[in-house]
């Protein structure tokens, strides 16, 4: 009975893992200039068609924010589990959660479990 159990714990297990695997999360471009109005595209590729999403910015101090109210739009995943969003940064500068440097971007789903992350860098203005 155990085995059994385990056994199907481990399947389990190894479904979810390939279900997530070619979930993909980017930013265009990956490395921003800082100024007065900056917006950044933010991409997803290989989620469940219609799931809706959450993207939390982690600060460098670890602080983690959910930044929907800085979207253009509730990031959701089209048919083809693509999804496209635009992020607004500029309130973010201003107030100097952000300087030049590397940040983490979080995707989740609406319970906040991370799906996948990536690094937006940002750089001073020349």
């Amino acid at each position: 009975m155990k085995r059994a159990i385990i056994g199907g714990l481990v399947l389990l297990l190894c479904t979810l893992s390939m279900a997530f695997a070619d979930v993909k999360f980017w930013v265009e471009p990956a490395q921003v200039k800082l100024g007065k109005k900056v917006e950044v595209r933010l991409k997803g590729s290989g989620f469940s068609p219609g799931q809706e999403l959450a993207i939390l910015f982690v600060a460098d101090d670890g602080v983690i924010t959910d930044i929907s109210f800085a979207l253009d739009k509730t990031p959701i995943a089209d048919d083809k589990g693509n999804w496209e969003v635009v992020w607004d940064c500029s309130r973010f500068i201003s107030k100097k959660i952000i300087r030049a440097g590397s940040y983490t971007l979080k995707v989740t789903d609406p319970d906040y479990s991370v799906l996948a992350e990536t690094v937006v860098t940002f750089t001073e203005a020349q």
